[in-house]
């Protein structure tokens, strides 16, 4: 997990369809070091990562990406932005998490995820 180390939670809360969480960056992370040193961004892979976090937060339980469906980054995130991640979220009939996220701020569309996502515990 990235959480309290790479990103921090502001603020969650519930809503009719899921939940949403403003998250704020390290900017002293080593990963901004790395990528890139002269402009540093965050990387798409932590992106996933954080939302995929936020479900097992939510769901109190390791969870397993099954399927990705649609992964677009549409916007760069700096190491400075504040961002909500805003995900709706069902439990389908087979028992996985169908999870659609969206990052954004301030009319800015960051990323939007589309997957499936399998209980292991």
């Amino acid at each position: 997990m990235l959480a309290n180390d790479f990103y921090y939670t502001i603020e969650k809360r519930l809503t009719d369809t899921g939940f949403e969480v403003d998250i704020r960056f390290n900017k002293n992370h080593k990963i901004y070091q790395a990528h890139f040193p002269e402009n540093p961004i965050t990387p798409g892979v932590c992106i996933v990562q954080i939302a995929k976090d936020l479900l097992e937060t939510h769901y109190k339980t390791p969870l397993l990406m099954s399927l990705a469906k649609n992964i677009k980054f549409l916007s760069v995130i700096y190491p400075t932005d504040e961002v909500c991640f805003k995900i709706t979220n069902t439990i389908n009939e087979d028992g996985l998490i169908a999870a659609s996220i969206v990052v954004e701020k301030n009319q800015t569309n960051y990323t939007k995820i589309s997957a499936l996502f399998k209980k292991l515990a």
